[in-house]
């Protein structure tokens, strides 16, 4: 990929710099989008919540495969640290490995968390989104996050860690970050959140312009047609 091809293109910044270092070759960065407006199912995901009797205004976190890099741990940590009330609602197949998931067990014994299991359905996820107070994304190692653009298209407020990845997708301004693996910098973080809400909410508005601004696929497939066309 990085000798032969005519054109190199990557979706993380961090990524096409190793591309010059590592290869010495030039590549293209044009990070990943979304389609605003997509279908938000919130009649479905305030049935599933009311059904798992899960709290008004929780913190989200979701992912695909609950697996270690993914940082659920450190959440529950940072709850722990805080002695949260809170509810924590989780999203995603935490069936992947048998011994990290009795680790999130045990950590989840003495808090107020709600599993929902893997949610498959895009619009069914976006309505749990929603309805979160804040969504945390602990992730120690990501290319670039869907869930991302997914959470600032419905306008949630984001606390994510400080991986460069995440920090090529949005600025300081517009989510709130937390040192990456740090439980005690997390719950600093969760801490402001909640005793800040006007402050920490006018990020996430400014994420959504952001997010409308550079994140879009009518925007980013004009990049990879002028790539191309460059090959002619």
């Amino acid at each position: 990929f990085a000798k032969y091809s005519n054109i190199i293109t990557s979706v993380s910044k961090p990524l096409s710099d190793t591309f010059l270092n590592e290869y010495g070759r030039d590549s293209a960065y044009i990070p990943n989008g979304i389609h605003l407006n997509e279908q938000v199912d919130a009649a479905g995901a305030g049935k599933l919540l009311e059904e798992n009797k899960a709290d008004d205004k929780y913190i989200l976190f979701a992912s695909g495969r609950i697996i270690p890099i993914k940082g659920l741990h450190d959440l529950l940590e940072a709850a722990s640290l805080l002695n949260l009330k809170e509810q924590i609602v989780i999203m995603g197949d935490l069936d992947q490995l048998p011994d990290y998931k009795a680790k999130l067990e045990a950590q989840m014994k003495n808090l107020n968390t709600k599993y929902l299991g893997f949610i498959n359905k895009k619009p069914l996820m976006l309505g749990l989104i929603s309805q979160a107070g804040v969504f945390v994304f602990p992730s120690t190692i990501e290319a670039m996050s869907m869930m991302l653009l997914e959470v600032a298209s419905v306008n949630v407020p984001i606390i994510c860690s400080d991986i460069p990845e995440n920090k090529a997708v949005f600025s300081e301004n517009e989510v709130l970050f937390f040192k990456a693996g740090d439980p005690k910098d997390l719950a600093e973080k969760l801490k402001w959140a909640m005793e800040n809400p006007v402050e920490f909410k006018a990020k996430s508005e400014k994420a959504y312009i952001r997010l409308k601004n550079s994140y879009t696929w009518d925007r980013i497939t004009l990049q990879y047609e002028k790539l191309y066309e460059s090959l002619h």
